[in-house]
């Protein structure tokens, strides 16, 4: 019976070598990281040999610290971690809220829950220091010759409340950029145009944002492109109409996740069916070029808009850029400046403030349509 217990107590201890081994076993270790996670931070580097009785008592935790980030298998996983937590409706990352039907959605980091919520609305004197930087700027502009819009797209929460989780919704919230809204559509009608209310009216046309991506589709953007074109037909600065939606063709195809997707670390089997606007502009006669010098100051999602403007637009540059300044505006000499900013910027660039040419100008121009054109 002894022999018998000490033959089990040997296959045990062998076993838990195994165990303990098999890591090692399996390596080569990743001294370039593990790109593929996503981690936004710097993995730990090799211990060197310690010298000193210090750096022989801090070696261990070095070491483990290294072994923990490098070790071959670590990627996959924490891979098959986030993938059964996604598929229990948990999110593997703080700042990635888990919706319903496939949606992903920022989280809290940019404060864009709070935002929806409505949790911490404008007060009154904010929303003046809006108004007021903005009527500065367009203000500015006429006295330049320029004509500048403004439009803000919302975070996807807002196009699309019913995918979020029920547990984070509030009835009635008023959300920072319904005020915005509100008041820059009243203050400076020429200047703003209102995303939202756009995107909202074209929801039945095609989806307006990604599932696994925080940013819109091509729809979505071209939808803004009508709107800008609109604008600036009005103002004569633009003669060609926009391209007109029956001549557009859709190109599905299914590709890794969306930016959401990769900071859950799911890219991978969390995939993303996207719709390409796809268009002839020779078969369909469209657009005639303007010679009009745009720019466009925007941030993520202002790109998507600069293959349309281009088939516009002779000459149009852009800058990924919240920033006004005038004398980089001057420098570039545009008839026309399009600055967009997203939602979720709202926390960051409150009270919005201007540069001091912007912000001590009162005169506007005498005649603004006359003096743009």
């Amino acid at each position: 019976m002894s022999r018998l217990a000490s033959s089990l107590d040997l296959l045990t201890c062998g076993l838990g070598f195994m165990l303990l081994a098999a890591p090692l076993a399996l390596m080569p270790f990743s001294f370039n990281g593990n790109d593929g996670l996503n981690e936004k931070r710097k993995l730990a580097e090799a211990p060197g040999l310690p010298s000193s009785l210090d750096e022989t008592k801090a070696f261990p935790k070095a070491f483990e610290a290294w072994f923990n980030d490098h070790f071959q298998l670590r990627g996959d996983l924490i891979g098959l971690n986030n993938k059964i937590r996604m598929k229990l409706g948990q999110s593997p990352n703080k700042n990635i809220v888990v919706g319903t039907d496939g949606w992903l959605f920022l989280g809290n980091a940019d404060r864009c829950i709070d935002e929806w919520r409505g949790a911490d609305p404008f007060k009154e004197a904010e929303l003046k220091s809006w108004s007021t930087a903005f009527q500065q700027r367009q203000q500015w502009a006429e006295a330049h010759g320029i004509t500048y819009l403004f439009f803000m797209p919302p975070d996807k929460q807002t196009m699309y409340p019913e995918n979020m989780p029920s547990r984070l919704y509030r009835p009635g919230a008023r959300t920072r950029l319904d005020a915005l809204n509100e008041r820059l559509t009243r203050d400076v009608p020429d200047v703003f145009i209102n995303a939202q209310a756009h995107l909202e009216a074209n929801r039945s046309w095609h989806r307006m944002y990604e599932k696994t991506d925080s940013h819109w589709t091509d729809a979505g953007s071209f939808v803004l492109y009508e709107e800008i074109i609109r604008r600036l037909q009005a103002e004569g600065l633009q003669t060609s109409p926009t391209f007109p939606r029956e001549k557009l063709t859709i190109v599905t195809d299914t590709t890794q996740g969306g930016d959401l997707a990769v900071f859950a670390g799911v890219q991978d089997w969390m995939l993303e069916t996207r719709e390409h606007l796809s268009f002839d502009p020779v078969t369909a006669g469209l657009p005639v070029s303007s010679n009009v010098k745009v720019l466009l100051l925007h941030d993520s999602f202002g790109g998507a808009l600069m293959p349309h403007l281009k088939r516009h637009f002779g000459s149009i540059a852009d800058e990924a850029t919240w920033d006004f300044d005038p004398a980089k505006i001057l420098a570039d000499k545009p008839q026309v400046i399009i600055q967009e900013m997203t939602e979720r910027t709202l926390f960051k660039l409150t009270p919005l403030g201007n540069h001091p040419e912007v912000a001590s100008f009162r005169e506007a121009a005498e005649t603004s349509r006359n003096h743009r054109l």
